[in-house]
């Protein structure tokens, strides 16, 4: 299985990459299917750009490459045997990167 994730490499670069995911869900996991993912113009723009001084809590928080975003709206497609307060096609709220699934 592959999913799609937004990743900046380097000052002004996004790039869209493609990776495996793990095709067994661990008994307390979830997977699901982002909806829609929040754009920070902020944060991610602060990143994109290094509008940050040398030093900072910025800089030393951005590592190349870096996930962008933060959170999502997604739909429960497969759960763990041991989940029992998440359903198939839930509408769920995540904390996660900008990808197509998780």
């Amino acid at each position: 299985m592959t999913r799609h994730r937004i990743v900046t490499t380097s000052k002004g670069v996004v790039e869209l990459i493609e990776e495996a995911t793990e095709a067994v869900l661990a008994p307390n996991q979830i997977r699901a299917k982002t909806r829609v993912s929040l754009m920070s113009t902020g944060t991610e723009g602060i990143i994109l750009n290094e509008l940050y001084a040398p030093g900072t809590h910025w800089a030393n928080w951005v590592k190349y490459p870096m996930g962008m975003g933060y959170c999502c709206v997604a739909t429960v497609t497969q759960v763990g045997d041991e989940v029992t307060n998440v359903n198939v096609g839930d509408r769920i709220y995540a904390r996660k990167n900008h990808s197509s699934e998780f």
